[in-house]
């Protein structure tokens, strides 16, 4: 991300100044046109290829459908077990609103694997977390410190440890409807196996 530009993008784009700069002083009108010319293109490029996507879009809609009698009919016996991923970093206060959340998802619990990702310096949430009694298929785990602070990087670590076939990643605040899991299980039933 340091270097944007290689050498030769560089030499390109001071030849087109130089060329710009010197069309200006030769001819401004000429070249002020051909400068409008050429955005004009670019834009009425944007246009037609936004128009190809909204096209394409309503006439191959990216929502995928299931009726209800589908999720009926999933037998827990032949659910995989599934993980969830939830770094915390100083949100006591939200982790039993969350952990009421993921007790109502509609998901077999012994093949449901909850992973807290607790930040080895935040005292307050690693406190709120041992006084409360987790269900069996909550683990809390302590991320080790490290910079920077980021919840991707808790997400790395969790995803190291996660043994589930599907996997998911709830922020603390997330209330996930009950059927969520279902639906994305089923979801990926229908979508070629490339797709993750």
């Amino acid at each position: 991300a340091l270097f944007t530009f290689v050498p030769w993008q560089i030499a390109l784009i001071i030849f087109l100044i130089f060329q710009v700069l010197f069309g200006l002083i030769l001819n401004p009108l000429i070249t002020v046109t051909v400068i409008i010319a050429l955005l004009s293109a670019i834009y009425f490029i944007d246009v037609v290829f936004n128009i190809v996507v909204i096209l394409k879009s309503l006439y191959f809609p990216p929502e995928i459908t299931f009726h209800e009698s589908q999720l009926k009919e999933l037998k827990n016996k032949s659910l995989p077990i599934y993980s969830i991923l939830c770094p915390l970093y100083h949100e006591a206060k939200v982790l039993p609103d969350f952990l009421n959340s993921i007790e109502n998802l509609n998901w077999p619990k012994d093949k449901l694997e909850v992973l807290l990702l607790l930040e080895e310096d935040d005292d307050e949430t690693i406190s709120a977390t041992s006084s409360i009694k987790l269900p069996e298929y909550v683990y809390a785990m302590i991320v080790p410190d490290s910079k920077p602070k980021t919840k991707p990087k808790a997400c790395n670590f969790g995803l190291s440890k996660a043994s589930g076939e599907y996997l998911v990643v709830f922020d603390a605040e997330d209330r996930p409807e009950p059927d969520q899991l279902k639906k994305a299980y089923l979801g990926f039933q229908k979508v070629p196996h490339r797709l993750i």
